[in-house]
């Protein structure tokens, strides 16, 4: 290492060689603060972008008298009506299903009470059939939470046609509670 530096410090460079290495340095040290702190500003930017965002929706959250408020409470919990007797749950819920089957574009073929015999039994299942696409069907099961009536999915079977791979055959079984 000595011998290194003892033969470094007896070349001789012009002036002009040593503007042009200097000039060489800068423009290596330059490049490299391109390269390595352009990245990290940009990263550090958008990062203060998500932290004042993420900010503004904590404080919308926590103002007790906003409508953000009372809207992100309504769409977490679930709309539930307490069961009728009989007869008027059956048909209450039949009728909030297939309106639920229309406005996903679906057009159930078989709407269907099962076990409805057993008198001592307060739940009620409602199978429907229908052929339909996999969007539609998609949108019907996310929908079926708004329902007040339904319970819980007890069965749901999605089978692809086979000539027609756009179509599939949706049976689901939903139930709910009677008096």
């Amino acid at each position: 290492m000595k011998l290194f530096i003892e033969r470094f410090r007896n070349i001789q460079i012009s002036r002009k060689d040593k503007r042009a290495l200097m000039l060489g340095l800068a423009a290596v040290f330059a490049i490299f603060l391109f390269m390595v702190l352009d990245p990290a500003f940009g990263k550090w930017g958008s990062a203060r972008v998500k932290t004042a965002a993420n900010l503004r929706s904590i404080q919308n959250a926590a103002d007790i008298g906003g409508k953000t408020r009372i809207q992100g409470i309504l769409s977490v919990v679930p709309v539930f009506e307490m069961p009728k007797d009989r007869q008027n749950q059956m048909m209450l819920f039949s009728n909030k299903i297939n309106e639920q089957f229309k406005q996903s574009g679906i057009n159930p073929t078989n709407l269907q009470y099962v076990s409805v015999a057993k008198t001592k039994e307060k739940k009620l299942q409602l199978q429907c059939k229908a052929i339909c696409v996999m969007d539609q069907a998609l949108d019907f099961l996310s929908k079926l939470k708004q329902n007040p009536y339904y319970v819980a999915i007890d069965q749901l079977s999605l089978k692809v046609d086979e000539k027609d791979r756009n179509k599939v055959d949706f049976t689901i079984t939903v139930s709910t509670f009677s008096k």
